[in-house]
C-alpha cells in the first residue's frame, strides 16, 4: 500500500518516458500482464506489485527511507525558499510513509515478541515435563 502511494504520487516512480529507456525488464513485464488483462494501463496497485516484488522486507525499508529524506529535503528547500511548502502532497506521502514505516516496525517487534514469548512458553513446558519424568522415575524407584 506504502509503495502504491508512491507509483500515484511521485513521477520517479512511474512509467518510463521518452527520455528514458523504455527497456528495463520491470516495464516489459508490466506491459505484458496489463495486456494479459486486457487494459492498457496497470493500476498503481499492480505496478508497485510488480516492481517491488524481489525487494526484501530490508530493501523495502531501505527505500522508504531513502524516499522519507528526498521528501524532507525537498519540503525544506520548499520552506527555506516560500516560508512553506509549496506542495502540500508531498508532506501529505512524507507523513503517509512515516506513519506506514512506524506500522511496519511495530507489527514487526510484535510478531518478534510473540515468537520469543511462544518459545519461553514451550521451553517452560519442556522443563516442565522434565520435573514430573523425574519426579515420577523417582516415585518409582522409592516403591522398589
Amino acid at each position: 500500500e506504502l509503495l502504491e502511494a508512491s507509483f500515484a504520487i511521485l513521477p520517479e516512480d512511474g512509467p518510463p518516458t521518452k527520455g528514458q529507456k523504455d527497456s528495463s525488464f520491470g516495464a516489459a513485464a508490466g506491459a505484458a500482464a496489463a495486456a494479459a488483462a486486457g487494459r492498457s494501463r496497470l493500476t498503481e496497485k499492480e505496478r508497485a506489485q510488480m516492481q517491488y516484488a524481489a525487494f526484501s522486507d530490508e530493501e523495502k525499508l531501505q527505500l522508504i527511507e531513502e524516499k522519507l529524506q528526498q521528501l524532507t529535503q525537498q519540503i525544506e528547500r520548499d520552506v527555506q525558499l516560500r516560508g512553506a511548502p509549496k506542495d502540500l502532497l508531498l508532506v501529505q506521502l512524507r507523513d503517509h510513509l512515516e506513519a506506514a514505516k512506524q506500522a511496519y516496525l511495530e507489527g514487526k517487534y510484535i510478531e518478534e515478541t510473540k515468537k520469543r514469548l511462544q518459545q519461553q512458553q514451550e521451553q517452560q513446558q519442556q522443563e516442565q515435563q522434565q520435573e514430573e519424568q523425574q519426579q515420577g522415575e523417582a516415585s518409582e524407584n522409592g516403591e522398589r
